[in-house]
């Protein structure tokens, strides 16, 4: 300690925060190298010593590529940050930090050394970004002593808008607000962009703060109370006058903190306070609990606070690698938006991942002009490989990667079928995703080119960037053959007439194979053995999804693996560990995993791009981490019409739990453990779950039904939902297009006549059916039903029937022996003469997991008809 200071204590509260992997923390700020940050998707800021600056989403000042001169760029804006606060001396820290991830706060502990006048204190500096009201950042601060005075005086400074932001033309008012009958002066700083982007404008952004409150040199503070200091940010990207709506949030913050205060000396921020953390509460809803691996179940709390601080489904402006608060990559968006970072987020968040593609249905038209001026021009939609405010290429031209590396487009593609396939969203489709859907694909229709039968794209840069422009990346060429098959089934799932020529591409899209090797070769004429930047040809099975023999996975992931550069990105190793899990090679897999995520630094969990430095807070690693956690280890896979689940348990782990998983609105949680998996259902409408080996179970999320399934462990699980066919459970005939996956969760009757479905439900009474018991399945067939057969999909589900009396019981056994002659009795008449009964239904009694072949007959020597049911020859 300092001389004449004792040593730092770290609060018990510290402690048993990091246990609960709630909470990282230092004894002291000032050894830490990498910084924390706080942010709500709206803005974000560095914590650190001295955090002059914070970024806006979507604010970025300088030209795109094609206008660039001398090197500028567009790059994220410099705000001045409104809480910059600190005090005289250099102890600001030198008892402790934290970052509290359970309330997004950055917490700061600094030991002021005694005086003559007044003992030891020890202030804390409490920052936050507030989530539910984007606008506000606030800092609260208490001070602490054990004896003396109970005022003591604090010299706190204020360092905002000492140095004008190179980014704006700013200027700086004053005004004074009306708190509850208090007069108040405020500081408005005002700046106006400098350059902008082809296709954006100038944008405006506003910062408002208090210029005395609580703030003045010497200003005396109160033992054990909490003082706060709020402050207002607002941007013109949000709203059409960022200083009225800076002055106004900040003017209601400042009433609501001081409401039941005669002064201006009793602030109460606990109201505020308490919103911002129940809307972090809810989003850790979702998350990852282990048993074993404490180092994992850390580094996942913090990789899932640092995507959420740089995103919000408020504001569409996608991730960057560096994050919100970092001008890292200039603040720009690559590929790494949707392929590492975002399909985790869709899982858990679905409203932020659809936000992510928004900002890419938003920048369409950049992409346009992209592809328009390609010399020669292509047709429809070609994605900047860096975007910034306007989907402008913003990759500097003395790099070649936004010329050549195009696989970006059909990457977007694909993130839009992700989220398509696991939501069901189609008015979303319908209202912005397919007009950029149909748009890549003509793009890609136009850069394909054919020879020998087969199409080609040509002279494009892979994600392996050390390859440089290359002929038929099998990484690019995968990915625009699964893009262009979804363009195809967009267009028919909406309803439209999809171009001929997407699925003529696709069809005939060059795959390089070596069939020697029998690896995936990088490109065509890749050199085997030649050192390779990151992954890439492992990509195939996952996340494009190709199917692939396990011989071949295991050859393509140990060939490159050999090759791949050891100081590559961070995501690198979770790609291996993930195609590792899935081939059953689990040594392998926990060897890439735990390398996967070194370079998660201490205290606070920061990423680096690499592991002795790169682009820091990089959250592209965060995304490629959380992704192995949740499809690697979580082992889901998302399909057009079902969810896949085989959880594979984590190297020196006894339990695992992922908890708020969405699929198409229904949330849900996996436990598993050594011997067993259980999914419950949380919200949302039923869910059906089956293990390939026993009849289906129907999960609820409300009432008295079923909420949970539990399987042996080692199964892989299959979940669908009604969502899936948008069926319904009322007697209402539904048509649905021939080829259109329909599984129904109920008792159902599903025909096909031309080129459509026909589904129509009819609901039964089910009651308790043991393991060896045949479930009790009742058809209806639709009149006029001719020359068509129907699949019946059975579901058993177990209730927990209530308590009943003895009487209760007896009088149920009695009951159920009169309705069984009775059938019986009817049976043996209808088998004698089937023509004389008029019934359109019977029951039936199928074994379970067959399927059945039903159509319709006509009695010999009869004008009646009927229902002939058959299965397995019989």
């Amino acid at each position: 300690g300092m001389q004449g200071m004792p040593e730092a204590k770290i609060p018990p509260a510290w402690d048993e925060g990091y246990a609960r992997g709630d909470l990282l923390f230092t004894d002291t700020e000032t050894r830490v190298q990498y910084h924390s940050m706080i942010g709500n998707g709206f803005f974000a800021v560095e914590m650190k010593p001295r955090c002059q600056w914070l970024h806006v989403a979507g604010v970025f000042n300088g030209p795109d590529a094609a206008h660039s001169q001398n090197g500028a760029i567009s790059h994220r804006a410099k705000v001045p940050n409104p809480l910059d606060v600190s005090f005289s001396g250099p102890w600001r820290g030198n008892g402790g930090a934290a970052l509290d991830l359970r309330s997004a706060a950055y917490i700061v502990h600094s030991r002021l050394p005694p005086t003559v006048s007044q003992p030891m204190v020890m202030l804390e500096q409490r920052f936050y970004a507030h989530r539910s009201r984007p606008s506000l950042m606030v800092m609260e601060f208490e001070a602490m002593w054990e004896k003396g005075p109970d005022r003591v005086s604090i010299a706190l400074q204020r360092n905002l808008f000492m140095q004008e932001s190179p980014d704006f033309d700013a200027r700086v008012f004053h005004e004074t607000l009306d708190v509850n009958g208090h007069n108040v002066a405020i500081t408005i700083w005002c700046g106006r962009t400098q350059k902008a982007e082809s296709g954006a404008g100038l944008v405006d952004v506003a910062v408002a703060v208090p210029t005395d409150l609580m703030l003045s040199p010497d200003r005396l503070i109160q033992r054990g109370r909490t003082y706060v200091i709020p402050a207002a940010v607002q941007s013109s990207t949000a709203v059409s006058e960022p200083r009225a709506s800076a002055v106004r949030d900040l003017q209601n913050a400042l009433r609501e903190v001081y409401a039941d205060s005669h002064s201006l000396s009793v602030p109460d921020n606990s109201a505020m306070r308490a919103e911002h953390q129940t809307a972090w509460a809810d989003l850790w809803r979702s998350g990852f609990e282990v048993q074993g691996r404490q180092d994992v179940r850390r580094a996942v709390k913090s990789s899932t606070y640092y995507l959420l601080s740089s995103a919000n489904e408020n504001y569409a402006y996608s991730l960057s690698p560096g994050g919100l608060a970092s001008n890292g990559y200039h603040g720009h968006t690559f590929w790494d938006a949707e392929t590492w970072m975002y399909p985790t987020i869709l899982m858990w968040y679905p409203t932020l991942a659809r936000s992510i593609l928004q900002y890419r249905a938003h920048t369409l038209t950049g992409a346009r002009r992209k592809a328009a001026g390609h010399i020669p021009p292509y047709r429809g939609a070609m994605y900047a490989w860096e975007s910034a405010a306007s989907g402008s290429e913003t990759c500097p031209r003395r790099a070649p990667f936004g010329a050549f590396e195009q696989h970006i487009s059909a990457d977007i593609v694909l993130a839009v079928k992700q989220y398509i396939d696991a939501s069901g969203d189609l008015g979303w489709l319908n209202s912005s995703g397919y007009e950029l859907v149909s748009s890549v694909a003509d793009f890609l229709v136009s850069k394909a080119e054919k020879s020998n039968g087969a199409f080609h794209i040509l002279d494009v840069i892979p994600p392996d960037e050390y390859a440089g422009p290359s002929d038929d990346s099998v990484y690019t060429n995968f990915a625009a053959k699964k893009a262009l098959q979804f363009a195809t089934n967009a267009a028919r799932l909406l309803g439209h007439k999809a171009d001929s020529q997407w699925n003529d591409t696709a069809a005939h899209m060059s795959i390089p194979f070596d069939k020697a090797k029998g690896m995936h070769p990088e490109f065509r004429g890749y050199r085997w053995g030649t050192k390779v930047k990151q992954a890439d040809a492992v990509l195939l099975a996952f996340p494009l999804g190709m199917n692939m023999s396990r011989r071949t996975r295991l050859r393509d992931l140990d060939g490159y693996a050999r090759v791949s550069d050891e100081t590559g990105p961070a995501m690198t190793w979770g790609s291996f560990a993930l195609g590792y899990i899935e081939a059953g090679e689990d040594a392998k897999a926990a060897a890439d995993f735990n390398k996967s995520f070194a370079n998660v630094k201490e205290p606070f969990g920061v990423w680096t791009e690499e592991p002795t430095g790169g682009t820091t807070n990089f959250i592209t690693g965060a995304g490629g981490f959380l992704q192995t956690v949740m499809f690697g280890y979580g082992g889901l896979r998302i399909h057009d019409d079902h969810l896949t689940i085989t959880p594979t348990l984590l190297e020196g782990a006894s339990s695992m739990t992922i908890r708020g998983i969405w699929y198409r609105g229904s949330s849900f949680t996996i436990d598993c453990n050594r011997t067993a998996i259980t999914l419950k259902l949380e919200e949302g409408p039923p869910l059906t779950v089956a293990d390939g080996h026993n009849t289906p179970w129907t999960l609820h999320s409300s009432g008295a039904m079923r909420k949970s399934a539990t399987f042996d462990f080692g199964l892989s699980l299959t979940l669908t939902s009604p969502v899936n066919g948008r069926l319904y459970t009322d007697f209402t005939n539904t048509h649905f297009d021939k080829d259109r996956h329909v599984e129904a969760a109920a008792t159902a009757v599903t025909g096909h006549h031309g080129n459509q479905h026909l589904y129509r439900t009819y609901a039964t009474t089910h009651s308790p059916v043991g393991g060896s018991e045949r479930p009790k399945v009742q058809w209806q067939l639709p009149r006029h039903f001719t020359h068509q057969y129907s699949n019946g999909t059975a579901a058993r589900q177990k209730q927990n029937s209530p308590g009943l009396t003895l009487c209760k019981a007896a009088g149920a056994v009695c009951m159920s022996a009169i309705i069984a002659t009775l059938s019986s009795f009817l049976a043996l008449l209808a088998w004698r003469d089937p023509g004389m009964w008029p019934w359109k239904h019977v029951d039936v009694y199928l074994p379970l997991k067959r399927e059945f072949k039903a159509c319709h007959a006509k009695v010999p020597n009869s004008r009646r008809s009927g229902v002939a049911v058959a299965h397995g020859g019989a």
